[in-house]
């Protein structure tokens, strides 16, 4: 067939008239052959964008992840007035400001909202785009400062060279429930989390080890198409942002589908008020009242990082935790939250532990150890002989939500310990537990004595997968 066309394509007519056929050789012949194939490619790929730009042209504009990032603020902050005033309907409460939250790609995915009422402030509400359930963690209550204020705090507190002025409005979700903030000053970076701060060299260390973790977690888990945004490579920072547009874009269509027309999105166009009252009952769904265990006390149960540290010159978050356990159940060594952690420390051998001495909130010489899981349970039985009680515990590993269940419907006050490999982990107390309902579909929070926010209790979405190692303890305690 192709020699045919050949053919047909060498018959011309000579300058007298006469139809002659050229003669070729066989290597002539392919090279034209190629020759004319070529042309007849670029010919089709022409016709082809032509035709194509043609359809393009009457298709919606594709948004960009950054152009999304107005309506998300927006719709964040509607949606938090709304959980604000359904959690406190007799108090007039506004939004002061809003943090955007950056995870470990170093991508916005949400915004954190901070509120006040009547230039008090109110607490905070974490709102990821790129979640199943909105609202991933919270805080309302009276003089309540918001999550990034009050990490800020620390992080100026801390080090005598961080000025608040420095102080970013970025919010980092490094993992699960832990976040950081940053600062820049002369073109450096710094990074304040886990009560230390990192270059931004060292942080991206510690962004890196988490993120290997997820990928080991999603490559064996059938939510991975879901949350491949997460685990994307370096150079696949384009790919990362289309990921997290889609759910951008699957929100506000749940949301706002006013806001859509031929699948395109007018980030200017902001809801009213009363739309979003209508329409955040259906996406934020049913917050149930929270059950609490009957020995919370705002002022014994919430302990902060920076009074263990200030008044003892050691540092162990699953020990700010028991000491906060302690103080509820009435425990305290010598009645002082300095001796109960100074003890705590002995019993659970937490002195082996010992990694860094560092320098914070003014005091030189603070020794910063962790302390191992079978010691946060058989340390506390040792507490109990000690003041006179006494302790029993049981433990779960991957301890899903009717763990802490259990232990709130019984009274006992119990612990959260999770672990990210050999770096980075976090301890905090139960202490309750609630429910959001949306669409029959049922979304677990524990709420937690955190050491690093002590302003609230802190309502947390409890997603146990996401860590490489998590484990309950729950403590029965008769004095």
């Amino acid at each position: 067939m192709f020699r045919e066309k050949i053919s047909i394509l060498l018959i011309f007519h000579n300058k007298e008239g006469e139809v002659r056929k050229m003669n070729i050789s066989k290597k002539n012949r392919v090279s034209m052959l190629c020759a004319s194939l070529v042309a007849m490619l670029v010919l089709s790929v022409c016709i082809i964008s032509n035709n194509a730009a043609k359809s393009n042209a009457n298709q919606p504009k594709e948004i960009s992840y950054e152009e999304y990032l107005p309506t998300v603020e927006q719709l964040a902050k509607e949606s938090g007035l709304y959980l604000a005033n359904e959690q406190c309907p007799d108090v007039d409460i506004t939004v002061k400001e809003t943090n955007p939250i950056y995870d470990i790609t170093n991508n916005i995915v949400g915004y954190s909202v901070a509120f006040e009422s009547n230039d008090v402030d109110y607490g905070y509400a974490n709102f990821n785009f790129t979640t199943d359930e909105l609202v991933t963690d919270f805080a309302i209550s009276e003089n309540a400062s918001s999550l990034h204020d009050s990490i800020a705090e620390d992080f100026v507190t801390a080090n005598n060279n961080i000025k608040a002025e420095e102080i970013t409005d970025k919010l980092y979700n490094t993992n699960g429930i832990d976040y950081a903030v940053s600062s820049e000053s002369n073109g450096k970076e710094f990074f304040f989390y886990n009560a230390e701060t990192f270059t931004s060299e060292d942080f991206n260390e510690v962004l890196d080890h988490y993120e290997e973790n997820y990928l080991e977690y999603y490559d064996n888990t059938e939510y991975e198409d879901d949350f491949i945004y997460s685990v994307a490579g370096e150079d696949d920072n384009f790919v990362v942002q289309g990921k997290i547009a889609d759910w951008f874009k699957k929100w506000i269509k749940k949301l706002f589908p006013s806001f859509f027309n031929n699948d395109t999105i007018t980030p200017t166009a902001y809801p009213e008020h009363s739309e979003v009252l209508k329409k955040s009952s259906k996406v934020l769904g049913e917050l149930a009242d929270p059950v609490m265990i009957n020995q919370y006390s705002k002022e014994k149960s919430l302990i902060s990082q920076e009074t263990i540290m200030t008044t003892t010159k050691k540092y162990a978050c699953g020990l700010v935790a028991l000491t906060g356990i302690c103080a509820q159940e009435d425990i305290l060594t010598n009645g002082t939250i300095q001796d109960t952690f100074h003890k705590l420390w002995d019993v659970t051998d937490t002195e082996s532990g010992i990694y860094d001495t560092i320098s914070n909130y003014g005091i030189d010489g603070i020794v910063c150890s962790g302390t191992s899981v079978y010691m946060m349970g058989q340390g506390m039985k040792n507490y109990g002989r000690e003041v006179g009680a006494t302790i029993d515990y049981t433990s779960q590993p991957v301890p899903t939500v009717d763990f802490f269940r259990n232990a709130v419907d019984n009274n006992m006050s119990s612990v959260l310990c999770y672990q990210i490999a050999d770096k980075g982990g976090h301890g905090v107390s139960i202490l309750g537990y609630t429910t959001a309902t949306v669409n029959n579909q049922t979304f677990d929070y524990i709420v937690a004595a955190d050491g690093w926010y002590d302003d609230a209790p802190r309502y947390v979405m409890y997603f146990p997968e996401l860590f490489e190692s998590t484990t309950g303890l729950a403590y029965f305690i008769q004095k």
